[in-house]
């Protein structure tokens, strides 16, 4: 992969620079065998700039974070066919999780193969 912007330094498979982060792939061209490494990448660079959601666990579920006016939801999606073990780490004064109908949720989750899941944060 070729990346030719000036001032950008490499940090892991992204390119930096002043406040500005590049993921320099076409999503739909990344190599199988790269996508768990900068997916690793973008949450650990991304991740904190943005105050949002981060799963550890497994780089194959996705969140999705929405913040809204008294509460923000963030959507887990399980991107395998099998289980995976997660940890969903919130940023920001939203920290108690809980299930659509407002019942506890942890932050240690099990998803099922191919499982979307939306959580809310208070």
């Amino acid at each position: 992969m070729a990346f030719g912007g000036v001032g950008f330094r490499a940090d892991g498979l992204l390119r930096v620079r002043d406040g500005v982060t590049v993921v320099p792939y076409v999503w739909q061209d990344v190599p199988g065998d790269v996508l768990p490494e900068l997916l690793r990448d973008i949450r650990r660079v991304i991740g904190p700039k943005v105050s949002s959601a981060v799963v550890e666990g497994a780089v194959m579920v996705m969140p999705i974070h929405y913040r809204g006016e008294d509460r923000d939801a963030v959507m887990l999606v399980n991107l395998t066919g099998e289980d995976r073990d997660v940890t969903l780490r919130l940023a920001g004064p939203r920290l108690r999780l809980a299930d659509l109908d407002g019942r506890p949720v942890e932050a240690e989750m099990r998803l099922e193969p191919d499982e979307v899941r939306v959580v809310q944060a208070f």
